[in-house]
């Protein structure tokens, strides 16, 4: 039996990439001023979005970010499961975000009505394309032919190796954040010094 891979958009995979390797999204809605932003739906421009995204960013627009709730995973699962497919979800990482959560409980129930369907959470202690390359090696596993679950523990036994560092341009949502205080940004920002963040064992975003 077949599996199907699915990710949210924070693993920042192109349109490119989702149909090449068959991999399904579900997308993020964010709020800036009051309006819904969606990352990514089909068709879409994704590079023409992020430019966008950054640009109201620049002009002092405040986005919020929500997770995925349980509902809206549940609605995105249900129809593959109908189709007797199993299912892989690749979350973002649950120390930075509830969707892991919020598709563990989606999984459990679903499970209930499902029960010969293999639905596993897998949690990639990671972010953007760190998390979307899970997604990826899962579609290299299933075209070898290996099982949902042969794959998903390939997966497990990876993701303690996956080492995300990443810097940023501008420290004044490092300072919002409470990652770096205003003082260590002004330092920063006038000796145009940039601050290496990491993701931690936990998968927690650290300086």
């Amino acid at each position: 039996m077949s599996f199907e891979i699915i990710t949210d958009s924070g693993s920042n995979l192109t349109e490119d990439l989702l149909k090449k390797y068959n991999i399904h999204m579900i997308s993020y809605t964010l709020e800036i001023d009051g309006k819904p932003f969606v990352c990514y739906r089909p068709g879409m421009n994704y590079d023409e979005t992020a430019h966008r995204f950054y640009e109201d960013i620049r002009a002092g627009k405040n986005p919020k970010s929500s997770l995925l709730n349980t509902e809206v995973i549940s609605t995105f699962f249900r129809p593959f499961l109908e189709k007797g497919s199993d299912i892989i979800f690749v979350s973002i990482s649950s120390g930075i975000s509830g969707t892991c959560n919020a598709a563990a409980i989606a999984a459990t129930d679903l499970a209930e009505e499902f029960p010969e369907r293999n639905i596993i959470v897998i949690d990639s202690l990671g972010a953007s394309f760190g998390s979307g390359l899970f997604s990826i090696m899962l579609s290299d596993y299933r075209s070898k032919g290996l099982s949902t679950k042969e794959a998903a523990e390939k997966i497990k036994s990876s993701v303690m190796n996956m080492n995300q560092l990443f810097t940023v341009g501008d420290l004044e949502y490092l300072k919002r954040g409470g990652r770096i205080s205003p003082a260590e940004a002004a330092l920063g920002n006038l000796l145009s010094i940039k601050p290496i963040l990491k993701g931690n064992e936990n998968g927690q975003i650290v300086v």
